[in-house]
């Protein structure tokens, strides 16, 4: 049987979740739904809607009680199972989420969402290979290329260990190649070379950066850090002061805001110590 909420509970708990999400009115929405089931229980639309609308505000044992309805009502739906694994993601049952995502994929091979929640949650149990894998069927069978899969792919690849980060680079460029040489892709990518030991690999592709961008303080002060990291100090020094001068001609209001602050306070510690550094005295190396 439904579960019955009165209007007065869900207007308490829909009320906090609106003020949120800052946007929609799911208390209206809800309303709406429970109008459509009091007149048809078995409206497995407004059921699935309905269920939807509790997940995303975390209430899943009303989400739960829906989809199972659904289920016993229409046992060749399949959506029905998508939205069960991702309920059950959300509320931390790993395991059983993976089993109703693996029915959805069994019943929608070619559905890229699938392979997305399922990844999720293999990365939740630190199964990154698998989760890896599971972003290479969403970008197969995705009909537009979508940045966050290839970025979510890559960084999967990278926590599998290190046989897996030439994979990770492999997927990057791929994706650097059919979407562009997005800021997002190359950043990663310069952290990869970086942990396949291809320094200069890593300078390059800031230098690649550093020709396209207006902003440069923050690739420079990168650039500073993978040479220092290489015992290229002077260069180092070098870079760490054109950031500063990068940043002295920055805007007032630009210069105050906290994170051109901090990147200064940065810049002025690692000056130092590459000064010290050149007059040969050793200090802990500090830099990221």
């Amino acid at each position: 049987m439904l579960r019955t909420i009165s209007k007065f509970a869900l207007l308490c708990w829909f009320c906090v979740s609106t003020t949120a999400l800052g946007h929609g009115d799911p208390h209206e929405q809800v309303e709406a739904l429970n109008a459509i089931l009091e007149k048809d229980p078995d409206h497995i639309a407004s059921l699935l809607e309905r269920a939807d609308i509790y997940r995303k505000h975390r209430h899943f044992e009303e989400a739960l009680e829906d989809l199972n309805r659904v289920r016993l009502l229409s046992p060749s739906n399949t959506t029905v199972h998508y939205l069960t694994g991702l309920t059950l993601h959300e509320r931390g049952e790993f395991k059983e989420a993976e089993t109703a995502l693996q029915i959805f994929i069994n019943r929608s091979p070619s559905s890229p969402r699938g392979y997305v929640a399922l990844a999720k949650v293999f990365s939740q149990q630190e199964r990154h290979l698998n989760a890896a894998q599971a972003y290479e069927l969403a970008i197969e069978y995705q009909s537009t290329p979508t940045p966050d899969h290839y970025l979510a792919r890559a960084q999967a690849y990278r926590e599998a260990g290190r046989p897996y980060l030439s994979k990770a680079l492999e997927g990057l460029e791929e994706g650097i190649e059919l979407i562009g040489p997005l800021i997002t892709f190359r950043r990663l990518a310069i952290e990869i070379e970086i942990d396949q030991g291809h320094y200069q690999n890593a300078i390059n592709r800031v230098d690649s950066i550093l020709h396209d961008v207006d902003r440069k303080e923050t690739w420079l002060v990168k650039k500073a850090s993978v040479l220092h990291s290489i015992g290229r100090h002077e260069e180092a020094k070098q870079q760490f002061l054109l950031a500063e001068r990068a940043i002295e001609l920055l805007p007032n209001r630009t210069k105050k805001s906290p994170a051109i602050r901090a990147l200064r306070e940065t810049i002025h510690k690692k000056l130092k110590f590459e000064t010290q550094e050149g007059d040969g005295k050793n200090e802990p190396d500090t830099l990221p």
